[in-house]
């Protein structure tokens, strides 16, 4: 069961490098090259450091007229997709804190039943949990239980494609779920979603159109204030002088050196001042509100962390994990502006569960099945699908999902990104009365 690759390694397998430009293409618009040139600054320098009011506010259009996007529609929903890499404990962060199995079988490893905060008389959330419970009391939590899919595969790269994939037909998984909904797209510019990092994941690959990548550190090329650095920008610019004599392509380089430059030298003061949290959970939700507030045209922001992969040690990686995860979530709306709150559902999902019985390593084992959590004003708050069974398991086993992940997507695109669903992932089915309200401003 061990026998596998890393979390890391499948990661790599199953992300692609940024694009550098679409192969073929003689005529370049400003658009694609800014695509092509601008990644060293782009969303990295101009959007890592603003604060909740938004970089709109700082940098009036510059920056949509120079990415060439298109402000997100007022009935639009925004979908902010989390992966937890590496197979969260389920059963430890939604703890079924009545049951006698489940104390039987994780031993010294189960969440004290006086320590749980209680959503009702049989389930609670992890005690590391406090703001993320805070939010189920409040009606902004929806817990799908029991969440995965039939014959399970307990390969890391094999479980991760297919949750990525988003659906679980023949056929090799060289596109995913979010990836297929931007292919079906009518009006379509690069900044409809991206994700944050160096690589884009599978889930944000379809076949002809895919999220770019924003980095999740401050800084890049344009930005520097060293003496040697700012000599360097000042000979680009004047190089960047236009028109150069040199033809369409020379000349629109040029453009794109210099918006680069401009965009650069508007935002560096603010980044500077702003720095983003070092615990990566929190910086890249951090950084999603900041790139939400700033109304570029994303529909879905996506970033991930881990690792979750808890076969030995599991008491101290876990909490740390859990821990981060609720700072995470608070520090996201602490930066969201209120004015997106009802336009934004965050979900949670991690590419399998774990066993339910503790290993001899004080750790937990790859399982099948495991829960999905959604945030926002528009999700109906509650507990959804059931508790999965642990009565009669012998070690090594793992409890069976209730629910297909595939109608969790499928809900998702229905209810929050304006349809798809089916055609996506490859089912009718759905999570009913999972959202009860509408993008709305």
């Amino acid at each position: 069961m061990n026998n596998d690759l890393t979390t890391a390694q499948t990661l790599r397998l199953l992300s692609t490098p940024q694009p550098v430009a679409e192969e073929g293409t003689v005529e370049w618009d400003r658009r694609r090259f800014l695509r092509a040139v601008a990644y060293g600054l782009g969303a990295a320098a101009a959007t890592t450091a603003v604060d909740s009011v938004g970089l709109v506010n700082l940098l009036p259009n510059q920056l949509r007229d120079a990415w060439g996007v298109t402000p997100v529609g007022p009935s639009e929903g925004i979908l902010v997709n989390v992966v937890m890499y590496g197979g969260n404990d389920g059963a430890n962060t939604l703890v079924p804190y009545t049951n006698r199995d489940y104390y039987a079988q994780r031993g010294a490893l189960a969440v004290p039943a006086a320590k749980v905060r209680k959503l009702n008389t049989t389930v609670g959330l992890a005690p590391q949990l406090p703001y993320i419970h805070s939010l189920y009391n409040a009606g902004q939590m929806a817990i799908v239980q029991g969440v995965g899919y039939a014959n399970p595969n307990f390969s890391h790269f094999s479980s991760m494609a297919q949750w990525m994939r988003g659906d679980v037909r023949p056929g090799s998984p060289t596109t995913g779920w979010i990836g297929r909904w931007l292919d079906g797209l009518g009006t379509y510019d690069i900044f409809k979603a991206a994700t944050i990092g160096e690589t884009v994941p599978l889930h944000m690959n379809g076949q002809t159109r895919r999220a770019v990548g924003v980095a999740s550190k401050a800084g890049g090329f344009g930005t520097d204030t060293t003496a040697v650095e700012r000599r360097l920008y000042t000979g680009l610019r004047e190089f960047s002088k236009t028109p150069s004599g040199r033809g369409r392509l020379q000349d629109l380089t040029a453009a794109t050196i210099r918006t680069q430059l401009d965009v650069a030298a508007t935002s560096a003061p603010v980044y500077r001042g702003a720095a983003l949290p070092e615990a990566e959970a929190v910086r890249k939700m951090t950084l999603a509100a900041r790139l939400i507030n700033a109304n570029l045209g994303l529909r879905v922001l996506d970033l991930g962390w881990g690792d979750f992969d808890t076969h030995d040690s599991q008491p101290k990686m876990h909490n740390d994990r859990l821990l981060e995860f609720d700072a995470g979530v608070k520090a996201f709306y602490a930066a969201l502006a209120p004015g997106w709150r009802n336009r934004v559902t965050m979900i949670v999902w991690s590419e399998f569960g774990r066993t339910a019985w503790r290993n001899g390593s004080n750790g937990t084992d790859h399982g099948a099945a495991n829960n999905i959590y959604l945030f926002g004003n528009g999700v109906k708050g509650g507990l959804f699908g059931r508790q999965p069974v642990l009565t009669g398991l012998q070690r090594w086993q793992s409890p069976n999902p209730t629910v297909d992940f595939r109608s969790v997507f499928a809900t998702v695109l229905d209810s929050w990104l304006g349809g798809g669903g089916t055609a996506v992932t490859g089912t009718a089915n759905r999570v009913a009365n999972l959202f009860d309200a509408v993008p709305k401003p």
